[in-house]
């Protein structure tokens, strides 16, 4: 998975409404969002995804402490996956962290 697939992934998670509600609650000042997507096929050929979320703490404009106030994980496998197959569970996986954190922070 790049960079600017997982981008756009998030993008589409969160709507702009869901921004505007979430910026009110956790400033971006004081807050920032990051996603972590591993994974890869073992010797069996089974495609194996972690998929992370998380809501960290700013110490300065650019800067994120590594110690997440929310957080979620989504685990898949699939046997008998292609790569493509492979990109796809690993978007999926990241779609479902990404939810919960936003759905943990804000009701819906």
């Amino acid at each position: 998975m790049t960079k600017d697939s997982a981008l756009a992934i998030r993008t589409a998670q969160v709507d702009a409404k869901m921004v505007a509600r979430l910026s009110k609650l956790y400033p971006v000042s004081k807050w920032g969002f990051i996603s972590e997507v591993e994974g890869g096929f073992t010797t069996d050929k089974v495609c194996v995804i972690t998929a992370r979320a998380m809501m960290l703490p700013r110490i300065t404009a650019s800067r994120l402490v590594y110690k997440p106030s929310q957080t979620s994980t989504a685990f898949g496998a699939q046997a008998g996956a292609t790569l493509d197959h492979c990109k796809q569970l690993a978007a999926s996986k990241l779609k479902v962290a990404i939810a919960s954190v936003a759905s943990s922070l804000i009701a819906p």
